[in-house]
């Protein structure tokens, strides 16, 4: 099923991000999409993912508010750290490394209906055609959506205390690194070796540009 895309708007932050704005269509096509996985993907993620929950409301489902979301993650990494040393780590390019058949197969594994997840994928496929490859950064959906697809790694990870921020991870020191780094290549995803970092103590780093 192969739906058709508008190339996406992009626009430069202060901050030096870019992020993309979905034409009206686009977007309540891929907000639709997330409405309905929503609640299947927030009933199996782990208390440790704390950005970008999705709280139901009366229309739809919308992420929850992100400054009391940090100020748990803060709390929550504090409390980590006092427990012995842990690393931080992320994914190298996250967000444009998503390719649709992993979206499509991220979405079937929650339960989501498959002319969804192939709709989701056919969206992200024709963008990708278009320039914009991997799930477009700005839209609530695309953080919904992006749930899904690490939720494997989050649960890979479950068995131990963790904590992640979209798709930073804070995990214990003893926790290997190599078992994370094959959880992510399930998901065709990678480690950020450059921003991997080990130590103990200290302030949880997310950022506020999201």
């Amino acid at each position: 099923m192969a739906i058709r895309v508008d190339p996406p708007r992009v626009e430069a932050r202060a901050s030096g991000r870019t992020i993309c704005r979905l034409s009206p269509r686009d977007e309540a096509r891929w907000r639709a999409l997330a409405d309905r996985a929503a609640p299947l993907i927030e009933a199996r993620l782990p208390d440790g993912v704390v950005a970008d929950r999705a709280v139901r409301q009366r229309h739809g489902w919308r992420l929850a508010p992100m400054r009391p979301a940090l100020r748990r993650a803060r709390r929550a990494a504090a409390s980590l750290a006092r427990e012995g040393a842990v690393v931080a780590t992320d994914v190298e390019a996250f967000f444009p490394s998503v390719t649709p058949e992993t979206l499509e197969r991220a979405l079937l594994a929650v339960g989501a209906a498959r002319g969804d997840a192939a709709a989701a994928a056919s969206m992200l496929g024709g963008w990708a055609e278009q320039g914009r490859a991997g799930l477009p950064v700005g839209p609530a959906a695309s953080s919904i959506l992006a749930n899904a697809v690490l939720l494997p790694v989050d649960l890979a990870v479950a068995p131990v205390r963790f904590l992640r921020w979209v798709d930073d991870y804070l995990l214990p020191a003893e926790y290997p690194l190599e078992r994370f780094d094959e959880a992510l290549a399930v998901v065709g995803l990678r480690r950020s070796e450059r921003k991997t970092v080990r130590g103990i103590g200290g302030v949880w780093q997310a950022p506020y540009g999201r």
